[in-house]
């Protein structure tokens, strides 16, 4: 579809094209939104007036039948439009009651040491504090949510997310497919929306850069959102570290660096991580809606596999002695991303291979789990 319109536009741009499909597809979805909902309102005057109205015609004589009717009609037609619009517009402003919407729920990790090791050979002995961590990465739904209502509080994104691989961007969710996890997201993206996220329930926002909170993810505040700081001791929602999410995907240090998480066997066994994990062999790489696959003894749903899940630290070497919640290097190019995704073969399934991007890409496969302060 992307090439009709490059052929249209004449335009050897694939992003142009691209980006012009997008809008078309968004305006589409709207009109027919659209169409659907004026059908339901004509229906509903036609029905009004065929079951309601008509039978009362009979106590007025005919040269009254008409105004009577028409008055009748038209005085509730406008009840009903105000009612429709109100309930409509108390929908869309506030959404879903965030306490009550699934998917969201937090794991309480105790801490503990264990050895760090990654597939390359890499390790060191690492002690965890304690912390609590999504049973799921972010489901579209949730992201979308809390989406919305920080553009309505000051807060602005590169992306909007986008629902699993194939969803359109900043569409509201589809009730088939809502706990897919959120794709399409910058490293940077998330950190504004964990802000947003702990502002909106209450929380203290962690991330800062000098004395202000971080609200704007878009390109023109890069700066700032490469160079931010984290408040450690804040009750926010924030990104894991990298030791936090090996610890937690390994079972507390107990799970073999070379399985998938909550595998009984390592990543060259096929029907281990079949068991855990969604990967190219068993996806079609295709993404699959959160919990769909057997958690590892935390609890915890798909660590390895279905999307990659980005973490707090810059991608660069390990240190090589004893470190107490380490939280990475102070600067670097690219940010840490860990877990695996539906595209990738089972050796990205291990608890210990690591993985990097751009903190301004935002892939079809890139998500993101949650982590807070207990």
């Amino acid at each position: 579809m992307t090439l009709v319109f490059r052929i249209i536009l004449n335009d050897r741009n694939s992003k142009n094209a691209e980006s012009l499909y997008k809008k078309f597809r968004i305006f589409l979805l709207f009109f027919v939104k659209s169409v659907i909902v004026c059908m339901v309102l004509l229906g509903t005057i036609i029905l009004y007036g065929m079951v309601i109205c008509r039978p009362k015609l009979k106590k007025y004589p005919k040269q009254k039948k008409g105004k009577f009717f028409m008055k009748r009609v038209l005085n509730k037609v406008m009840i009903s439009f105000l009612v429709l619009f109100l309930s409509m517009s108390t929908l869309i402003m506030c959404g879903p009651d965030i306490e009550s919407m699934e998917k969201r729920d937090m794991v309480p990790v105790p801490g503990g040491t264990y050895t760090q090791k990654n597939y390359e050979g890499g390790s060191f002995s690492h002690t965890i504090s304690d912390f609590s961590i999504g049973k799921y990465e972010v489901t579209y739904e949730l992201w979308h949510v809390v989406y919305k209502w920080s553009i309505r509080n000051g807060y602005y994104f590169a992306n909007a997310g986008r629902e699993g691989r194939y969803g359109i961007d900043g569409a509201d969710p589809a009730y088939h497919i809502k706990y897919y996890p959120v794709t399409s997201i910058s490293w940077r993206d998330c950190i504004v929306w964990c802000n947003a996220y702990s502002e909106m329930t209450g929380l203290t926002p962690v991330y800062k850069y000098g004395d202000s909170v971080l609200k704007d993810s878009r390109d023109d505040n890069a700066t700032n959102c490469d160079n931010v700081s984290c408040d450690w001791s804040a009750d926010g929602y924030r990104l894991p570290t990298e030791g936090e999410w090996q610890f937690a995907a390994s079972d507390g240090g107990k799970t073999p660096h070379d399985y998938a998480s909550g595998a009984t066997a390592s990543y060259v066994n096929a029907d281990a991580c079949r068991e855990v994990a969604w990967y190219r062999d068993n996806t079609g790489k295709s993404i699959h809606p959160v919990g769909g696959k057997k958690a590892n003894v935390l609890g915890l749903h798909d660590m390895s596999g279905n999307i990659w899940e980005w973490c707090w630290d810059w991608y660069r070497s390990w240190p090589s002695g004893p470190e107490t919640d380490y939280r990475g290097a102070s600067s670097g190019s690219d940010r840490v991303s860990r877990g695996g995704s539906c595209l990738d073969y089972t050796p990205c399934l291990q608890v210990g291979y690591r993985f990097y991007d751009y903190s301004d890409e935002s892939s079809g496969y890139n998500g993101f789990r949650l982590v807070r302060c207990p």
